[in-house]
């Protein structure tokens, strides 16, 4: 197949694309948000003319709590340290009302986007990228220039809309964008197309990507794995394929996806590494990343792995800080307190500590 034919063929299963819909299925409401988040903007960093545009994500559990919030996309790629732990703390500020399905809440992925920009000039991110820079941007890819392609899909994944492109022009930009080999827009495509079956047309970039090292490919991968298995009902090695992915992605150096998947490894049976879960665990609370001082997911993850080997003394003293952390975000602890009660009774955790039935984040498979 050539090029053109397999855009063509993407581009052809987006427009025929028909999701199932869930009966009433309600998506999470914000009930609280920041009055002004431009207050939030650091002094030193106007000063020095650091911008950025960043999609925040997190796991809005059924409970209400924003957990495992992480920068999902951001522009420029490797934004300012300080800036990604202000945007960290003011995506905590939101509330939001859970999600529900068939009148019962439930656990959903909630996007929300932190804006650091330090004029509005136009063009999809103002100053950062105005007008001008945009449309020449633009002019590049539609020569064919690859890194212009990759880009400009990017901005456009980011800020939607805000980009001036018509859906047909960001449809045709984002497969262009996968075909030249950009790992967010393959992993954008094939969630996308797997939604309405169909992901089968670029299978093939999930197992290339994850081969090459992508943390998101390597847990996509695995998700694929783990629904298939279970819809099956027959491990047929599936669950050696699927650990050796969740260990790989444990040793990358992205702190977040070390936290997921060492929450798996402590706490899904079948797959537990509970000497992987710890090591990693101890790591990360040791050196937490930005914007994550006194996390109650991180603190979490330490109590499980600790459990998991029998620690749970220590489990106990490692939830009871989560708890603690957590009380100060005005979480309800239902789901911890829970946990509590296990480590105290001298058991592990078995299941996700996630409030959901995934393997892979910014996922809503399966919800």
């Amino acid at each position: 197949m050539t090029r053109e034919q397999a855009k063509q063929a993407i581009l052809t299963a987006l427009k025929d694309c028909h999701v199932p819909q869930r009966s009433h299925f309600i998506l999470p409401k914000v009930e609280k948000r920041p009055r002004n988040p431009g207050e939030f903007y650091p002094l030193e960093a106007r000063q020095k003319g650091e911008q950025a545009v960043l999609n925040m994500s997190s796991l809005e559990d059924s409970l209400g709590n924003l957990r495992f919030l992480h920068v999902r996309q951001a522009f420029p790629l490797k934004p300012d340290a300080e800036l990604i732990d202000v945007a960290t703390h003011l995506a905590q500020s939101f509330v939001f009302a859970p999600a529900s399905l068939n009148g019962s809440p439930v656990a959903y992925w909630t996007q929300i986007p932190v804006w650091f920009i330090l004029t509005d000039v136009g063009g999809p991110t103002g100053s950062l990228l105005n007008q001008d820079r945009w449309l020449a941007l633009l002019d590049k890819a539609n020569t064919g220039d690859v890194p212009s392609i990759e880009l400009s899909g990017y901005v456009v994944e980011l800020v939607g809309h805000e980009a001036g492109l018509t859906e047909p022009e960001a449809l045709s930009l984002l497969v262009d964008s996968a075909l030249d080999g950009a790992d967010y827009a393959r992993m954008q495509l094939y969630r996308d197309l797997t939604a309405c079956s169909s992901g089968s047309l670029v299978d093939a970039w999930v197992s290339a990507d994850a081969q090459a090292g992508s943390a998101e490919a390597e847990l996509t991968l695995a998700q694929t794995l783990y629904t298939k298995m279970l819809s099956s009902g027959s491990d047929a090695g599936q669950t050696a394929k699927i650990s050796e992915l969740l260990h790989r992605v444990a040793d990358s150096p992205d702190k977040f996806y070390q936290l997921w998947a060492a929450g798996v490894l402590a706490t899904e049976p079948g797959l537990r590494d509970p000497a992987v879960a710890l090591k990693v665990a101890t790591a990360l609370n040791a050196q937490p990343d930005a914007g994550h001082e006194r996390d109650p997911d991180y603190a979490e993850l330490l109590a499980a792995a600790r459990a998991a080997n029998g620690q749970f003394a220590s489990a106990v003293n490692s939830e009871l800080t989560a708890i603690e952390w957590a009380r100060h975000r005005g979480w309800n602890l239902k789901s911890m307190q829970s946990r509590l009660a296990t480590y105290r009774a001298q058991r592990p955790w078995f299941g996700h500590l996630c409030d959901c039935q995934q393997i892979a984040p910014d996922s809503d498979v399966g919800l």
